[in-house]
């Protein structure tokens, strides 16, 4: 299988299925993979961010060395809004090292903050900041504060019940 040419052919369920069976845990069609995700096309970054989610999330040593690199896109501004939603889902189920936890809290911070994120967005970012947070007394007394700010307006119904959850995982 050409990963490249399966996903120029289309945006389907069908064929993200076909990806993640053929990639599995093969490290170097994996890579295949990624760097279609890093490359310069929005369209095809877009559509292997789905496979790229799954994949990362059954199995996330095949993530490990691309870490800076994902962080990184994180901080572009001009990317389809399904390549930090795609990041972020990744990251909120990974046990982040401790060297990235500033860089990324930072910029969680900034997603959760800003009303005109995508709300997915904005929920991941919930989410993956409160546990990079919990260990830390500073910043789990930071993130405690942003949420109740945002706890304070009127969300969807998602962001209610992130924030709901954070609050668990922080007061825990």
């Amino acid at each position: 299988m050409n990963i490249q040419e399966a996903l120029e052919s289309g945006h389907t369920k069908k064929i993200t299925n076909q990806i993640i069976l053929y990639v599995g845990r093969d490290k170097e069609r994996f890579n295949e993979l990624i760097l279609i995700f890093f490359g310069k096309d929005k369209k095809l970054q877009q559509r292997a961010a789905w496979p790229l989610g799954y994949l990362a999330e059954g199995n996330p040593r095949l993530i490990e060395p691309h870490l800076n690199q994902l962080i990184h896109m994180l901080e572009k501004q001009d990317n389809h809004p399904a390549v930090a939603r795609c990041i972020l889902r990744i990251f909120q189920e990974y046990d982040m090292p401790d060297t990235y936890h500033g860089e990324l809290i930072d910029l969680c911070f900034r997603f959760i903050l800003n009303p005109s994120t995508p709300i997915a967005i904005r929920a991941y970012a919930i989410t993956t900041a409160a546990n990079i947070a919990a260990p830390y007394p500073e910043l789990k007394r930071e993130m405690l504060l942003v949420l109740n700010e945002l706890s304070q307006e009127d969300q969807r119904p998602a962001l209610r019940v992130r924030l709901k959850n954070a609050f668990k995982t922080l007061r825990a």
